[in-house]
């Protein structure tokens, strides 16, 4: 036995590597050898996906496996827990991007993980509050609180080892009890989203802006409507935030303008509707100290108080990168292969998963919730059944260099669909249209099936889809169940809402009420929204 294989064993039977700085404790877990050590940063829907695909592998499979999911906050749910503490200025980022009255922008039926449903009679567009307790309870149905250490935050995560070999070397913030220590850890599955960090969006003219007093803020500081009454507001972002706080904003301001791409413009921007008593314009270019905002098509607003900057977040991973393991590049080259973000994209990962980068070995760091714009709980799951069987029976994972040449291709095919994955990131495009012909979540589940595990747990047969037909529907149909909800049913008050949910609790409930309400729909539609869904599967694809 080589000299760093009998280190590696006996730091796998402490299972802690020992850090002597002054009050940093020792933290020694388990009583035995675990066969597996498993990290899971993250439990939000993508944390609590994960644990639920590695808790559904059959006992013998994953005998013996320590699993641990640190979450940093006081609660599981991620971005759906309010904040616990008053919304700091940048640049210190709040807890959540979570603002009074939101809800989900596509029906709370795509969110769910297989076979699990939200609470009966929840609004199709689920407030945060019942999407919450949705995560809160499958923790609880599914006995997973265990494995979930509260308020544990994940400092830095340093690879000892080789390509071939080795241990992550974890350290972690025990934030209620005020300690450090480092633990080790074989797998480690970075499940921390992609919705904390701001992207960082500079606009011409704003030194001066905010030298004037003038406020302009990111969406992830936004709250309530109620801060901005009386003032002329300018949101930017084509994308649902800006279209959803446009909505919120309009009866409390004196005036909103709602900036953004069209479709005219900007093929990848999404078409929602202007809402009502809002003024649209197009991309802003320039800001004056006097609140004049000039916009790309020449035109301006005057007397601006305030901007609102719905411009996304950035895919980071500071416990990646404070140990040299995610560098921040402008833009992305095949020169090095080493993991790198853009500020949109983090590659090379096989189905934004697996990290191919070659200073570890092959199933040491994995990805969940990274996507945009899917159905989370699926794809949650998918990802997660996908990490926990390659974990299981390593020898599934091809080499690294196929893997590698079938990101290529998949990149290729999202060009050929329309869209530049540098820029759209992790939007599970060109899936449907053209390569497989399939879902993402399904395409994930099928490189199981190829390799035996079809009928395993969260694995269906070879004739059967991992998508149910029903969801498949939903989400063709959902930028319209959308409308149909939002600009239909809500405006005409809460007792028409419950006639629509009352009584629906199963899957079954579900998909009859929604094919229910688009057929409503498309009688009450109004006139001005009839063409406005001609390319619905491009906007959800």
């Amino acid at each position: 036995m080589s000299l760093f294989l009998l280190l590696l064993t006996l730091l796998r039977t402490t299972l802690v590597v020992a850090h002597f700085k002054p009050d940093h404790d020792e933290q020694v877990v388990f009583d035995a050898q675990p066969t597996k050590r498993i990290a899971v940063v993250g439990a939000g829907a993508a944390g609590i996906g994960t644990l639920k695909a590695i808790m559904d592998l059959d006992e013998e499979m994953r005998r013996g496996w320590s699993v641990v999911a640190f979450e940093e906050r006081v609660g599981v749910g991620g971005l759906w827990r309010p904040d616990t503490k008053p919304v700091p200025s940048p640049p210190k980022i709040p807890e959540t991007p979570l603002y009074d009255n939101l809800q989900t922008n596509g029906p709370h039926p795509l969110l769910t993980l297989p076979n699990t449903t939200f609470r009966p009679e929840t609004e199709l567009m689920a407030p945060h509050e019942k999407v919450l307790l949705y995560h809160e309870d499958t923790v609880q149905d599914f006995n997973l609180s265990s494995y979930i250490k509260l308020q544990h935050s994940v400092l830095e995560t340093k690879w000892v080892g080789s390509a071939t070999e080795g241990y992550w070397d974890i350290s972690i913030e025990d934030k209620q009890h005020g300690r450090l220590f480092h633990q080790a850890f074989d797998h480690l599955i970075v499940a921390t989203g992609g919705n904390h960090f701001p992207r960082d969006t500079h606009v011409a003219g704003e030194d001066e802006w905010f030298a004037a007093n003038r406020t302009m803020i990111h969406s992830m500081y936004f709250r309530r409507p109620d801060d901005f009454v009386g003032q002329n507001v300018v949101v930017v972002g084509a994308g649902p935030s800006g279209w959803d706080i446009a909505m919120h904003l309009e009866g409390h301001t004196n005036m909103t303008y709602w900036a953004r791409d069209t479709r005219k413009e900007n093929p990848d921007a999404h078409d929602f509707p202007i809402p009502t008593g809002v003024e649209a314009r197009s991309r802003v270019i320039e800001v004056h100290e006097n609140g004049t905002v000039n916009f790309k098509d020449g035109t301006q607003a005057h007397a601006i108080q305030s901007v609102i900057l719905a411009t996304g977040f950035e895919p980071q991973v500071p416990f990646l990168t404070a140990a040299g393991l995610l560098d921040e590049v402008e833009e992305h080259t095949n020169a090095t292969r080493l993991l790198a973000m853009n500020g949109r994209y983090v590659r090379p990962i096989y189905e934004h998963t697996l990290s191919l980068d070659p200073r570890y070995p092959l199933g040491a760091l994995y990805f969940n919730g990274l996507l945009t714009i899917n159905p989370t709980g699926m794809c949650n799951y998918a990802q997660g059944l996908f990490a926990a069987y390659t974990i299981a029976r390593p020898e599934l994972l091809d080499t690294r260099e196929d893997l590698y040449a079938a990101l290529i291709r998949r990149e290729q095919c999202v060009r050929e669909a329309g869209y530049e994955p540098l820029h759209v990131g992790h939007r599970p495009v060109g899936y449907e249209d053209n390569c497989e012909h399939t879902r993402f979540e399904d395409n994930m589940i099928n490189y199981l099936k190829h390799r035996g595990l079809a009928g395993h747990p969260g694995v269906p047969s070879m004739d059967v889809n991992y998508t149910e037909p029903w969801r498949v529907w939903t989400y063709a149909n959902g930028f319209e169940l959308l409308m149909a909800w939002k600009q239909g049913v809500q405006p005409l008050g809460e007792e028409f809402v419950y006639r629509w949910v009352e009584g629906r609790e199963t899957e079954e409930d579900w998909f009859e009420m929604m094919q229910d309400l688009i057929a409503w729909w498309s009688e009450h539609k109004p006139k001005p929204l009839r063409g406005l869904f001609e390319s619905v599967a491009r906007l959800w694809s």
